[in-house]
Parts: structure tokens; C-alpha cells; sequence
């Protein structure tokens, strides 16, 4: 008899597991509006993407060799092409949080992607409003949700594309934590700096921390040989002011 009863629980649950399936297969399948195809929809979703993984790699790259901005703070140095935010000045911690730029990539991300649509031609109208963009920072990459709604117009039909995410393979989330253990090291001794230990710390980490100067400063780089950008090896830079 129990046989019998765990049988039909057993059933009850594939029968609800399948209706599951259809449902969600049903919903993922919809049939398209009349007039518009897969193509359309296509035609603006690929530059979308594409513009949004290339807007997300270098927002990535750009805020790490600007110590993490992308709109440079009062407190910066110029470094060659670059302007390298302090994360250390005159005795104070002036570094930014993860969430300071992980904003400021989502900022760029929502400045720049209306303008891949700006420059491509379609056989239709689209209506296009604010993309509002979520950033999360990982150790190893960055994971982009952008909310940007899209509406194809073709006579009286109409789609809306709304949601896109990236993931862009960077290991600025971990790179910021060895910036972060280095400063930790400054403030408690902020009379002078310790080379050996971070050389100590990139090697604790696989990476190469190096330490220039310029015009009483110090321009930290720590650099990730085994990580790429742009066929570059990744690099992250912060400044220091005794």
C-alpha cells in the first residue's frame, strides 16, 4: 500500500514538473506581433549587445587604470595619458568603494549605449527610453543588467526589447581588494612606504605591484600578466601622498 501511494506522489510530481516546462516554454515562445519578425528584432538587439559588452570593457579598463573613476575626483595626479585618483592624501583615505565604481561604470554604460542606436539605420521606428544600468563587481568579472526599453514600431504593431545583460571577463573586483590590502598597509604606517611588502602582496597574488614617483607622489600599478585587455596585460593604478 505505501508502494502504491509513494507511485503516485512520484507521478503527481513529473505531472507538475511538466506542465512547468510547457508553461515556461509557452512563455518563452510567444508568437511575435504581426509584421515583425525575428529579424527586426535582431537588428536591434545584436548592436545592443555588442555596444554593451564594448561600453562595459572599457568602463572596466578605464576605471581601473583611473584608480576606479571614470569622472575623476578632486584628488588625482596625472600619470601620461591618464589622471590617477589618490586612494592616500596627506594622511587621509580618499579611495573609492567598490560601490562608488561600480557606479561609475553604470554611468557610462547609461551615457553611452542610446548612442549605438543613434548610429544605426532601421526599416523601422523604435522607441527608445532611459537605459538605467546595475552594476556588480566580482572578483573576476563584472556582471552588467541594463534596463534599457525598446519598442519597434512596424504600422500597428509594436515589441518591446527591455532587458539586456553582460559579462565581462575582468578581474577588476580582485585587483581591487590587493589596492585595498596595500592602503591598509599605508595607513598604519603613513610616514613612509613599504616596498618590500608590496612586492610581498603581488607575489602573495600571482601579480606585479610596482611603486614611480612624480612630483612627491606615488603612483601604485599593479599589473595581472595572466589577464588580458585589449591584448594588454591588465593593469590597475591608485596614487599616494604622504
Amino acid at each position: 500500500m505505501a508502494e502504491g501511494k509513494k507511485a503516485q506522489v512520484t507521478l503527481f510530481v513529473v505531472a507538475a514538473l511538466i506542465l512547468v516546462s510547457l508553461a515556461v516554454i509557452v512563455f518563452l515562445v510567444k508568437p511575435l506581433p504581426k509584421g515583425i519578425s525575428r529579424e527586426d528584432i535582431n537588428l536591434v538587439q545584436n548592436p545592443v549587445d555588442n555596444c554593451a559588452e564594448e561600453i562595459g570593457s572599457i568602463g572596466a579598463n578605464m576605471a581601473s587604470l583611473q584608480g576606479g573613476y571614470l569622472h575623476i575626483p578632486d584628488y588625482y595626479i596625472m600619470d601620461g595619458a591618464f589622471d590617477v585618483a589618490y586612494w592616500y592624501y596627506e594622511g587621509e583615505d580618499v579611495s573609492p568603494t567598490i560601490e562608488t565604481i561600480e557606479r561609475e561604470i553604470s554611468s557610462l554604460m547609461d551615457a553611452a549605449l542610446p548612442l549605438c542606436l543613434n548610429s544605426t539605420q532601421f526599416g523601422f521606428d523604435i522607441s527608445a527610453e532611459t537605459p538605467e544600468t546595475v552594476t556588480e563587481i566580482k572578483d573576476d568579472f563584472v556582471i552588467l543588467k541594463v534596463t534599457y526599453p525598446l519598442t519597434i514600431i512596424k504600422g500597428d504593431s509594436t515589441y518591446l526589447l527591455k532587458d539586456f545583460s553582460k559579462k565581462i571577463k575582468t578581474n577588476l573586483g580582485k585587483v581591487y581588494g590587493i589596492g585595498e590590502e596595500i592602503l591598509s598597509e599605508q595607513k598604519e604606517h603613513p610616514e613612509s612606504v613599504c616596498l618590500t611588502c608590496l612586492a610581498d602582496v603581488g607575489e602573495e597574488n600571482n601579480m606585479l605591484v610596482e611603486v614611480g614617483s612624480k612630483e612627491e607622489s606615488l603612483i601604485v600599478r599593479i599589473t595581472d600578466e595572466e589577464s588580458k585587455i585589449y591584448e594588454e596585460p591588465y593593469k590597475f593604478n591608485f596614487a599616494l601622498k604622504l
